[in-house]
């Protein structure tokens, strides 16, 4: 099992133990600097102002399709990690791209928002057709990644959406495993019921069981066994 931060920034966004936090300076600084057409479009978005970015958008159309300078992510990215379900709502109307990666991590707008927890914007990204089982270049899925960050009701809500709890990122870890890794007795609990053994092992030797106990995590490992 790797370490549960997810590079999927650079300058603007990293990844400190489990959580992203905003490392950029103020997005009313972009102006004053050589900004592209879709860097004023992800300040707006930053800003949480709609008109804003209706405003870069009108003059600038091209922003809906390209990138950030510091990503090269796009808006909806920005929108999915921030959790902005009515801008998010306006791009996809403008013809913005809601399915496109990040090269170097190959994570979608999707992707961003499972690391959050924002289960309104999954929901939208699937409504708009971004895919449940979307995987990154480390094979990861948003299951997964909900699971990674210890999100608990997204992972519920992926489940019932029928995401495919079975498959493994690029270290054979499951959802299971980070759930266990996490200590996290629910998500543990609805994922064992569905049947993912807690005794399989990843590409590091360990099963969910042996994460759970190096943690310290009692009750995940008390969990009964459904097919024992």
């Amino acid at each position: 099992m790797r370490a549960a931060g997810r590079g999927m920034s650079t300058a603007a966004v990293s990844l400190t133990g489990d959580h992203a936090e905003m490392t950029t300076l103020d997005p009313a600084a972009v102006y004053a600097d050589h900004a592209s057409p879709t860097d004023l479009l992800t300040a707006a978005i930053k800003q949480d102002s709609i008109g804003m970015c209706e405003a870069v958008c009108q003059q600038h159309p091209e922003a809906l399709h390209g990138r950030d300078s510091s990503d090269q992510a796009t808006p909806a990215h920005w929108c999915a990690l921030l959790g902005n379900v009515e801008i998010l709502e306006w791009l996809a109307t403008q013809g913005s791209p809601m399915t496109d990666v990040v090269v170097s991590s190959g994570m979608q707008p999707i992707h961003w928002a499972c690391t959050r927890g924002h289960t309104e914007v999954v929901k939208l990204l699937l409504r708009l057709g971004a895919s449940i089982d979307a995987i990154d270049i480390k094979h990861t899925t948003p299951l997964v990644i909900a699971a990674q960050y210890d999100h608990t009701l997204l992972v519920f809500y992926l489940i019932k959406a029928r995401a495919d709890h079975t498959i493994l990122d690029d270290c054979r870890d499951t959802a299971l495993h980070w759930a266990a890794y996490k200590g996290n007795l629910r998500t543990v609990g609805v994922l064992h019921y569905l049947g993912l053994a807690a005794d399989t092992l990843d590409s590091f030797g360990s099963s969910p069981l042996h994460l759970a106990t190096a943690q310290g995590a009692v009750d995940v490992v008390e969990v009964p066994n459904p097919n024992p």
